[in-house]
């Protein structure tokens, strides 16, 4: 074999030629080779054509089918060139080429995460004996993340405050607005950099990118009720606030 190439595998016989030859990586290559016979008929049985994807980083890309194509001239002096031959009338060969990324997106909560108590840290008592306001309301819900590529958080909400949800108190009354986060370590927010530790959510679509692979990370829930917003509920001893809570994870973006 002459020329710029690399020969990987090739196997001869008095009668038959195979061979696989590499182009090398980023360079302009020719590869060629002269026949060692005078018999001026040759028959070419098949020609095959392999490639190498390279992605710089392929979990950033979005998932997907990605088309792309090449196309050789093909005749004598040609980028395909086979001999003084018959190449008939088409004088050109295009090589169309589909790759889908198909990146992991899993969440796992544990049982027992449909319901969120909101309460003091430490718990009630100061309230009850005391009767000392709490600073706020909160708790957390754990759950297990393994994404490569972007996603997006949004809430639905039973009751709406604003950006974000409210609780209700029965038997009708005023609502209460509650605030909603999210933790997830080696997740960044798409708009800023911004770690995603306690990251507020609303209504609206809050983009997120893995730096790299996350497995099974283990991310948090925050939901939390401010002292300020508790005016209503401590007037109200007794009383019960409640409302549901939809956290949508979208992966097709």
């Amino acid at each position: 074999m002459i020329g710029s190439c690399q020969q990987v595998q090739g196997y001869n016989t008095t009668a038959n030629y195979q061979f696989e030859w590499s182009h090398p990586q980023g360079q302009k290559s020719v590869c060629y080779k002269r026949v060692a016979t005078n018999n001026h008929y040759i028959n070419i049985s098949s020609s095959h054509f392999k490639y190498e994807l390279i992605a710089l980083n392929p979990t950033g890309l979005d998932n997907g089918t990605y088309y792309g194509e090449v196309t050789y001239t093909v005749g004598d002096g040609q980028q395909v060139d086979l001999g003084h031959a018959d190449y008939g009338g088409n004088r050109s060969l295009t090589i169309k080429i589909a790759a889908t990324v198909k990146n992991e997106f899993q969440v796992r909560f544990p049982a027992g995460s449909e319901r969120a108590a909101l309460e003091p840290a430490g718990g009630w008592q100061s309230w009850l004996q005391q009767g000392s306001v709490p600073a706020k309301l909160s708790r957390d819900l754990g759950f297990s993340l393994s994404s490569s590529a972007r996603f997006s958080m949004h809430l639905f909400c039973q009751y709406y405050s604003g950006g974000g949800c409210a609780l209700r108190r029965d038997n009708g009354g005023g609502e209460v607005p509650i605030q909603v986060a999210v933790s997830m370590p080696g997740v960044h927010s798409s708009q800023g950099g911004a770690p995603a530790s306690r990251y507020p959510l609303g209504m609206s679509r809050r983009e997120f990118q893995p730096s790299g692979q996350v497995s099974t990370s283990a991310a948090q829930l925050h939901f939390e009720m401010q002292r300020s917003d508790m005016a209503a509920i401590v007037r109200q001893p007794g009383a019960r606030y409640r409302g549901d809570v939809t956290v949508v994870f979208d992966a097709s973006l």
